[in-house]
This record gives structure tokens, sequence and C-alpha cells, in this order.
């Protein structure tokens, strides 16, 4: 017969499973509202020439692949099946959610190390290319450039091993905010 401990620790544990839940599958709602809509599927989301936070250009193609039909309005190309994909991720990721404490013993520390590893060794050429500017940028390895790629490696070393926290945990975040935030 369970304990009254044992029933609350199931209790809390599907609480903040839901939580979890909910927080993925508005993070994959608003993904796929972004580009599904405001990367101009329709045609009518944004003004034309407009960014949206997906990086298609609502004129008509942009990054995503899509052409312009002949009315001048996109087609979207790849961004529908980006989507789709993102609505998709985000439904699994909550449904796993609930099943995380069994699935964990068929990832150990070595398995998640190694995917880790290799995933941050595939993306050190996109990390030095965006340290030194950017591929296409007219002053790609400039002093400017690598002086705010220093600022940004500094601030996310510097919060990641002398604070605690929230600010610790957040501190990739941060640097992309101070690199983003540098006057034009």
């Amino acid at each position: 017969m369970r304990t009254s401990k044992k029933g609350s620790d199931w209790s809390q544990l599907w609480k903040r499973n839901a939580v979890v839940a909910a927080i993925a599958l508005f993070v994959c709602a608003a993904v796929y509202l972004n580009w599904r809509y405001a990367g101009n599927v329709t045609g009518d989301a944004a003004p034309a020439g407009t960014q949206t936070l997906a990086g298609s250009q609502a004129s008509g193609g942009g990054q995503d692949g899509g052409t312009e039909t002949e009315d001048g309005k996109a087609d979207g190309g790849s961004t529908k099946v980006l989507g789709d994909a993102a609505l998709v991720g985000g439904v699994c990721e909550a449904a796993l959610g609930f099943f995380i404490k069994p699935l964990r013993k068929f990832f150990p520390p070595v398995v998640t190390g190694t995917v880790v590893l290799a995933i941050g060794l595939s993306l050190i050429g996109v990390g030095v290319n965006s340290f030194a500017g950017g591929s296409g940028a007219k002053d790609f390895g400039s002093l400017p450039n690598l002086l705010l790629g220093l600022l940004v490696l500094i601030v996310i070393v510097a919060l990641k091993h002398f604070t605690k926290g929230i600010t610790s945990t957040s501190c990739i975040l941060c640097g992309i905010i101070v690199g983003i935030s540098r006057p034009a």
C-alpha cells in the first residue's frame, strides 16, 4: 500500500511535468506561428522587406528558398516545412517530458557527453565565423568585430564561473544580448 508521502511525490512530479509540457507547447506554438504567418506564407502577414524573427524576407523568398507568385506574394518555400517541424517537435518534447525519468537509464553521462561534444565540434566553424563578423560581412575579421566577439566571450565566461543561480544558468542568453545590443 502506498504511503501519503509517496503519493505526494507522484503528484508533484506530474505537476512539474505538466508545467514543462505547457512551456514546451507554448514555445512550439510561438515558433510555429512565427514561421507560418510572420514568415509570409500568405504574402500578407508582414510589410514587404521587413525582417521576421525567423530571418526570412517578407518580400518573397528571402533566406527560406521560396519564390514569388505572379501577384508578388511569396509561396513560402521551406517555411511551411520548418513551421510544421517546430510544431511536431514541440508536441514530441512535451510528450517526452512526462516519461523522462524512465528514459534516463538509456542516456548515461558517457552517451550524452559524447553527443554534446560532437555537436560542439560541428559548430566550431559557425562560432569562429560569427566571432569575426559573420559570413559575407564587408568588415569580416575587422578589429571592432573581434573586440565585440571577445567582449561576448568574456561576459559568458565571467557570468558562468563567477555567479550563481539564474545568472550563471543564463550566461549564454546574456552574452547574446550583449552581442546584439551594440550600436550600429
